[in-house]
């Protein structure tokens, strides 16, 4: 799976997805987007390169303004280790067909 980490999202669980075989981008990576990007434009960053949304931002990620995404999804619960992030998004990999312009949380999936 391809995903975009918004700038809230621990190095652990980056580095776990990594570990397993998914490319993570990080928003403060891509020029374009960088610290500063607000959430619509992490949102549309994610949708332009077709890479799911991986937030620990529920507040702001929980109902877009849009349902034309690749997907989102929330670990709302920040003290989830990288292990447990990792085994969510195998879950949700094995068991969505296509998340697009859906929502999935970590804690939903564990």
């Amino acid at each position: 799976m391809d995903l975009l980490a918004d700038e809230n999202v621990e190095t652990e669980w980056v580095q776990a997805l990594r570990d397993d075989g998914h490319d993570v981008s990080r928003v403060v990576d891509v020029e374009e987007l960088g610290a500063s990007a607000t959430d619509p434009n992490v949102l549309a960053g994610a949708t332009q390169r077709n890479r799911v949304l991986l937030t620990a931002d529920q507040s702001d990620f929980s109902d877009p303004s849009t349902d034309d995404h690749p997907g989102v999804i929330i670990v709302a619960d920040v003290t989830r280790t990288g292990g447990q992030v990792r085994r969510a998004v195998r879950q949700i990999e094995q068991s969505v067909f296509d998340l697009s312009g859906h929502i999935a949380y970590v804690s939903d999936w564990l």
